[in-house]
C-alpha cells in the first residue's frame, strides 16, 4: 500500500482541482453504521420488519404508514452525538490550504459541513427535520411524539416531521446533481472512497470525469474499480499517511 500512497501524496501535491467523491464508508470512519456490508443496516434488518429495509425508509412508507417507517428510523439511523473523522478532517484542512476542494458526498450526516469544508455537494439529502405540513424546520428536540411514536410539528401541532433526506421513491436535487457533475467535470484529480460503486444514480456521475488520475480508496474489494489507482484499505487511514508528506494542520 506504501507505493500507492505516494502516488495519492503526489497527485494530490500537482493538482489544484481535487474532487472527493464519498461513501457510506466516510461515515463508518466516525462510527455511524453502513447500509450494505455485511454488519449494515439493511443487511441486519433483513426479515427483522414486515417489509425490506429499502422499503421502510421508502417515501411511500412514510406518508402510508408513519409508525412502522418511524420505529425503523429510531431503532437504527439514529446515532446520537457523532464527530467528523480524521479523513472530514483532513479534506477540510486541504481545502483551507488553498487547493480547490470539491466534496461530493452521498451520507447525509453533515460531517463534512461540520469539520469545516466549504465546497460540498450533499447528494442525498441532510440532517436538516422540517414539517411536511407547514414547512417549518424544527430541532430533534422540539419535535412531539404522538401516541404511536410520529413525530408531530411543535409549530403547527399537525404536521409529521421528516427528514430532510431523500427517500427510496424520490429524485435526487437537480440543482445538486447539476453543481456535483460540473466539478467533477472540472477535476484535475478524482478520489472515489467508501462506496462499492454500486448504488444509483449517483455512481454513475464519476463518467463525467475527463483525466486520467483516478483513485479509488475502499477496505473492501471493489469489483472492477475503474480508477487508475486502488487502495484497499481506510479512508483516515489512507489520509493520516499522505499528512505525514503534506503535514497539514488537521484539528
Amino acid at each position: 500500500m506504501q507505493n500507492q500512497v505516494l502516488q495519492l501524496t503526489k497527485w494530490i501535491q500537482q493538482n489544484q482541482r481535487i474532487v472527493f467523491f464519498g461513501g457510506a464508508g466516510v461515515s463508518t470512519d466516525a462510527g455511524i453504521p453502513d447500509f450494505r456490508s455485511k454488519d449494515g443496516i439493511y443487511t441486519k434488518n433483513r426479515n427483522k420488519y414486515p417489509y425490506e429495509p429499502e422499503e421502510m425508509l421508502s417515501v411511500s412508507m412514510l406518508l402510508n404508514n408513519p409508525r412502522l417507517h418511524f420505529q425503523f428510523v429510531r431503532e437504527n439511523m439514529e446515532h446520537g452525538d457523532i464527530q467528523p473523522a480524521y479523513s472530514h478532517r483532513f479534506l477540510a484542512a486541504l481545502e483551507a490550504s488553498g487547493k480547490d476542494v470539491a466534496v461530493v458526498t452521498q451520507n447525509t450526516d453533515g460531517l463534512h459541513q461540520a469539520a469545516g469544508s466549504q465546497n460540498v455537494w450533499v447528494l442525498h439529502g441532510d440532517n436538516r427535520r422540517y414539517c411536511m405540513a407547514c414547512g417549518k424546520t424544527v430541532e430533534k428536540n422540539q419535535a412531539q411524539l404522538d401516541d404511536e411514536g410520529i413525530p408531530r410539528c411543535p409549530y403547527c401541532q399537525e404536521g409529521i416531521i421528516r427528514g430532510n433526506v431523500v427517500m427510496f421513491g424520490e429524485n435526487l436535487d437537480s440543482k445538486v446533481v447539476s453543481g456535483a457533475i460540473d466539478a467533477i467535470a472540472k477535476a484535475d484529480l478524482l478520489i472515489v472512497a467508501g462506496t462499492s460503486l454500486n448504488v444509483y444514480p449517483a455512481v454513475s456521475f464519476i463518467q463525467y470525469y475527463p483525466g486520467d488520475r483516478f483513485v479509488v480508496i475502499n477496505k473492501e474489494p471493489v469489483v472492477q474499480a475503474p480508477g487508475s489507482l486502488f487502495i484497499q484499505a481506510g479512508i483516515s487511514e489512507v489520509f493520516q499517511q499522505v499528512n505525514e508528506t503534506l503535514a497539514l494542520p488537521v484539528s
